[in-house]
């Protein structure tokens, strides 16, 4: 694999960052990233990371959850049999500290998990995605990867795969608005969890922004939740970093009382399609921090870190976006002083020049200086996407704090 490959994203596959059938705009429309959330909000979007086709040998840098769909199984109909939840639930695992998103079909994805598979408490394979009828779910490919299970087995690290509904908004819906579909859904999830053997699952449920969705979807959080610790299995999701509360749709101390874990999606405050900028500045992630910390249960808070850099039309893996430099490397910049979505510190800040324009990505020390502002405020870890190519030293810096 090229040192210095940068990945070109398609933004019409872009999930992350457009309000659904428009393209994003830096020109009188509402920034709509994580952060970023406009008043009355109906967008689709805006916690993912990027998103798109990568260019060839290059590791697919889409955001949690966000499925192959080339492929996926197109069989809208598959899905496990509604389980028999009667009997004992078994204990729960305890939480984790450490995790990340795994895309196994990524060599390098793949080949760090293997390699560090002892770091981790737990790992999130993106292994599922829900199916047009809102409740059964598909596998993806390399779900339940031998290699990968193995691994964990042998250093006890909790297999907590990623189930993911991006593609349509209307999907999602489908099951929330209606009390029997979401029971379905609960079913086949629970199911999943239980014959296939997992520590519990994460899901990643985005694009749910209008004020409607706020009921069902605390309803169907509360009772997934419930249904999952009553099979002794664990239940997280991936949400929007929020750097003001109360929010109607997604209230942290809602999915505190809930949830045994929160995995905060704390990037693409700039991102592919959007003007250029840090992908997640420290000020931003310090807000978002105390939001988690004013439920009263930070500890069940999970800082998600974004293991790539972006200029507004392409993205690169942490470890290779130095090698994409055509001038200068700096460390900091003064963009967030006058930045439409806000002026927060920008913190250390990696940016230079390169053929696809600015460049702006973390290293292991700007990456510390947003760890260490999370552990100030309580959060009980770190997680990242995407597993693979992290940048020198990450791993046992981490280890420093958790």
């Amino acid at each position: 694999m090229s040192k210095n490959l940068l990945i070109a994203f398609s933004l019409a596959s872009l999930f992350g960052c457009s309000q659904p059938g428009t393209a994003p705009s830096d020109s009188g429309s509402t920034p709509t990233g994580p952060g970023r959330v406009p008043s009355g909000a109906t967008d689709a979007g805006g916690t993912r990371g990027p998103t798109g086709v990568p260019v060839s040998g290059a590791p697919d840098l889409s955001s949690p959850g966000t499925p192959d769909l080339t492929a996926a199984n197109p069989q809208d109909g598959a899905g496990p049999p509604a389980p028999d939840l009667a009997g004992p639930a078994q204990a729960q695992a305890p939480a984790h500290h450490r995790c990340g998103w795994l895309q196994v079909t990524d060599p390098a994805g793949k080949a760090s998990f293997l390699a560090n598979a002892s770091w981790f408490d737990a790992i999130h394979p993106d292994w599922y995605a829900m199916n047009s009828d809102g409740i059964t779910i598909r596998p993806i490919l390399a779900t339940d990867d031998p290699d990968v299970l193995a691994a964990a087995t042998q250093n006890h690290v909790q297999v907590i795969p990623l189930v993911a509904s991006v593609e349509n908004t209307a999907w999602t819906r489908t099951m929330l608005y209606s009390a029997q579909n979401r029971t379905a859904h609960i079913q086949t999830l629970v199911q999943t969890a239980v014959s296939h053997g997992y520590a519990g699952l994460d899901l990643d449920y985005e694009h749910l922004w209008d004020s409607a969705d706020a009921a069902p979807l605390q309803a169907f959080i509360q009772e997934f939740a419930t249904a999952m610790h009553g099979a002794g299995k664990l239940a997280s999701m991936a949400v929007p970093a929020l750097d003001s509360m109360p929010q109607p749709i997604w209230n942290y101390a809602n999915l505190a009382a809930s949830l045994d874990q929160v995995h905060v999606m704390a990037y693409d405050f700039h991102t592919i399609g959007t003007h250029a900028g840090p992908t997640s500045p420290l000020g931003w992630i310090d807000a978002v921090a105390a939001q988690a910390q004013a439920t009263g249960a930070a500890g069940k808070f999970v800082l998600g870190l974004p293991n790539y850099g972006v200029t507004s039309t392409s993205a690169c893996p942490l470890a290779t976006c130095a090698a994409s430099c055509t001038g200068a490397l700096a460390t900091s910049t003064d963009h967030m002083l006058t930045c439409p979505f806000g002026n927060y510190t920008a913190g250390r800040s990696l940016n230079c020049d390169t053929a696809a324009g600015a460049l702006f990505f973390d290293d292991t020390q700007s990456l510390e200086e947003k760890v260490m502002t999370v552990q100030s405020h309580g959060l009980g870890g770190v997680t990242y996407w995407t597993v693979g190519n992290e940048p020198a030293g990450f791993l046992a810096m981490v280890r420093k704090y958790y």
